[in-house]
């Protein structure tokens, strides 16, 4: 799919402050911000009816569905590429987050040198980022 202004990202974080804070960094990117989820309801709702090409996924998300099972939903019917940002990053989150087979599992803070640098490195080849 074809965009104007960048890849397509949909930001799922419960926390506005820091989903506006990485929707700010990503202009960067000039990305084309999806939306933003708090809820892995809201996040799977909106990954199927815009197919956003990344999903920045926080895991303690609000609603009933966690991060890792709102992308594993999401994996097996968009097709998505996903990147893990949360607070936990205890080996059993990580483990059960590795099953979805995501770009990278980032702690927050973010450091959003290393998300820009992923980012651009899986993205830049498919479509022109600056």
């Amino acid at each position: 799919m074809s965009r104007k202004n960048g890849i397509s990202i949909l930001i799922v974080e419960d926390e506005i402050i820091t989903a506006m804070l990485i929707k700010k960094r990503l202009a960067d990117l000039r990305a084309d911000i999806c939306g933003i989820a708090t809820s892995g309801e809201d996040a799977i709702m909106i990954a199927e009816s815009r197919n956003p090409e990344l999903v920045l996924m926080d895991i303690r998300l609000s609603g009933v569905i966690d991060g890792i099972q709102a992308a594993e939903r999401i994996v097996s019917s968009v097709l998505s590429k996903i990147i893990f940002i949360t607070g936990y990053a205890d080996e059993n989150v990580r483990n059960k987050a590795g099953k979805v087979n995501p770009l990278a599992f980032m702690t927050k803070p973010v450091n959003f040198d290393s998300l820009m640098r992923i980012i651009t490195q899986e993205f830049c080849s498919e479509k022109k980022i600056s």
